[in-house]
Formats: structure tokens, C-alpha cells, sequence
């Protein structure tokens, strides 16, 4: 009997023991900062976590602060990487993420980076960080400005560092057409004059009926082709309104002489066009967008070709000399932090510890 209830002190003391020892917990990441010791107010919480969502939604990088009041019986660098492979800071697949961690009682602090930042933050100026941005402040008890000079100094680092955009600012990847100004140009020209030559001669032989309908089939075929060859539904747009418009101005321009068209609309054409391109491209190079540009140098084309209808009013039929006098009576009156998560990251053990 005495044996047995020695052996079961020795149990108890063994199971004391070993909670005494238990390691500290991770706590949910809830927050980009997290204070388990009350450290910061309500005011201080809420300006670091508003700087590091502002940061997170401009750049795509995540950083986290933790602030616990020790990570014994672990080092701080044990319990950093427990903390971090919880939290997954960081995209997955460009492991952006940073924690900083503050052990309060410990007097300890470390930097942990993720592996896609070891390059912007290697060991070296993580060490720099802590043991002189951060720490001095620490050592005089101010441990707000000590993290907000801390992650102030990381922001400036990881910013310079030539990372994916963030999924809301990405922009589609540009095909390779559209690398290719003149071909793009030249391809603009020749639908340009085709549509306009068709559109003559589907007014000429077929009236204002076949015009419209060869200019539809014209434009569906255009958009159809653009269509195909990217792949992208949106750029067959903007051709297949140039092609109808087009087509249907190189009815209306026409002559009534023979069929054929004065030298007047020609001159005008090329004025359009003119302003057409210098818009079109104008918009181009500034938004990078060919079909941005594109849309832009259809809006100049039809501003540079208002002023065609003297020239090509031509006829001299009653209806026509109404159409035209309606035209020129017309134009002249004319901070989240309860749904935080991290993303995934992956975490190499890089980064610095430091005391104060």
C-alpha cells in the first residue's frame, strides 16, 4: 500500500510538473494586432490596425503584431514559428507575410519573415529593425511608438520590393497583339477602308436597306474574328462598332452623282481619321488600354466627320435639303479586423530576435 501511494505522488508530481512546463498557446488570428496583455489602448489598436489593412489592400503583403506576456518554457523563436505555421501570413505562393512578436515579460521581440521577403527583409536588417528602430523606444517603456516605428520601417522596406499586385488592383495580362502598335494601327486602317468602300457599294447597288444590313454583317464578322483570335469577348466589341458605323457612313457619304464620292467627304475622311488617331492614340499610351484607345478614336473619328454634311449633302433633292436642315437645327440648340485570416504564406525561418 505505501508503495502504491508513493508511486501515485510521483504521478501527480510528474503531471504538476509538465503543466507548469505546457507550452504557450497560439492564440486565433482574429486581427492584424494582436495584444494579449493589454498593452496598447483602444486608440493606439485601432492606428496600427488601420495602417497595416491600408498596407495590406496597396501591396498584398500581410503583416501581423503579437504581443504575449511570455513564450516560455519555448524561446521566442520556437514559439514564433509555432505562431506563424498556425497563422499562414503571407499570400500562398509569394509568402509575403511578417510577424512581428513581442514578448513582454521576456524583454524579447523577433521578426519573423516570410520566405518571399527574405530577399527585401534578409536577417541583417530585420536585426537593424528591432535593435535600433524598435528597441530603444521599448527601453523607455514606450512600446506603441516602438511598433509603430517597427512596422513604419518594415512598410518602407517590403514597399520596394517588387512583388504580385493585390487581386482587386491586378490587371489582365496584356495578349501579345497588343505589344504591337503598328500592327494593331494597321489592322484599324484597313477595316477602316474596307468598311467605308463596302458600305458605298452596298448603298449604291442594294439602297439605305442593304446598307444597314451589309453593315451589320460586316461589323459580326469583324468581332466575331477579333473574338477568336484573342479569346477576349470585350475586344470584338469596339471593332464591330467601328466596322457598322463605318459602313454606314460609307453609305450616307456616298455622292449621287454616278454612284460615286466627291473629293469633299475624301478631304474630311482624312481630317476624321487624323483626329481619330491622335485621340485614339493620346488615350493609348497614356491608360495603356488598346481598347481604351481604340473606343476613344471611334468618338474622334465621328466628332472630326460632323462638319462633313455640307460637303456631302450633294443631292439636290427636296428630302435631303430637309434631312440636312433638321441636322443643323438640331446640333446648334444642342479597419476589418474580426474577419482577418491569413492567406497562406509559407514561412523559412528567417528574421531576427532581439533583447531590450
Amino acid at each position: 500500500m505505501r508503495a502504491g501511494f508513493l508511486l501515485l505522488l510521483s504521478i501527480l508530481a510528474c503531471l504538476l510538473i509538465g503543466s507548469a512546463h505546457a507550452e504557450v498557446e497560439v492564440p486565433p488570428l482574429k486581427a492584424r494586432v494582436t495584444d494579449l496583455t493589454n498593452t496598447l489602448d483602444d486608440r493606439q489598436h485601432g492606428a496600427l490596425e488601420q495602417k497595416l489593412a491600408a498596407f495590406e489592400a496597396a501591396k498584398g503583403s500581410q503583416i501581423a503584431v503579437l504581443i504575449v506576456p511570455t513564450t516560455q518554457p519555448e524561446a521566442i523563436e520556437q514559439y514564433s514559428i509555432r505562431v506563424v505555421e498556425q497563422w499562414k501570413l503571407g499570400r500562398k505562393g509569394v509568402d509575403d507575410g511578417v510577424l512581428l512578436l513581442v514578448a513582454k515579460d521576456d524583454r524579447k521581440m523577433r521578426l519573423e519573415i516570410g520566405r518571399g521577403l527574405e530577399g527585401a527583409v534578409p536577417d541583417a536588417v530585420a536585426k537593424r529593425i528591432t535593435s535600433e528602430t524598435i528597441a530603444p523606444y521599448f527601453k523607455n517603456g514606450d512600446f506603441h511608438g516602438g511598433i509603430a516605428a517597427g512596422v513604419e520601417r518594415l512598410i518602407k522596406v517590403v514597399e520596394g520590393e517588387p512583388l504580385p499586385e493585390p487581386v482587386g488592383n491586378s490587371r489582365p495580362p496584356k495578349h501579345e497583339w497588343e505589344n504591337s502598335d503598328s500592327i494593331v494601327l494597321g489592322a484599324v486602317l484597313v477595316v477602316a477602308v474596307v468598311a467605308i468602300v463596302m458600305g458605298g457599294f452596298l448603298r449604291a447597288r442594294l439602297g439605305l436597306f442593304g446598307n444597314v444590313v451589309g453593315s451589320t454583317a460586316l461589323a459580326g464578322a469583324s468581332g466575331g474574328a477579333v473574338w477568336a483570335t484573342t479569346g477576349v469577348a470585350g475586344l470584338g466589341i469596339a471593332p464591330a462598332i467601328l466596322v457598322f458605323i463605318l459602313g454606314l457612313l460609307g453609305g450616307k457619304f456616298r455622292s449621287d452623282k454616278g454612284g460615286k464620292w466627291s473629293w469633299a467627304w475624301l478631304r474630311r475622311f482624312g481630317i476624321a481619321a487624323g483626329v481619330a488617331g491622335a485621340t485614339g492614340g493620346g488615350v493609348w499610351a497614356i491608360s495603356g488600354e488598346a481598347e481604351v484607345g481604340i473606343f476613344f478614336a471611334i468618338v474622334g473619328f465621328i466628332l472630326g466627320m460632323q462638319d462633313f454634311r455640307g460637303a456631302l449633302s450633294g443631292g439636290s433633292s427636296s428630302g435631303s435639303r430637309r434631312s440636312s436642315d433638321r441636322w443643323s437645327s438640331s446640333s446648334s440648340s444642342s479597419s476589418s479586423g474580426s474577419s482577418f485570416s491569413g492567406g497562406g504564406g509559407d514561412f523559412g525561418g528567417g528574421g531576427s530576435s532581439s533583447d531590450w
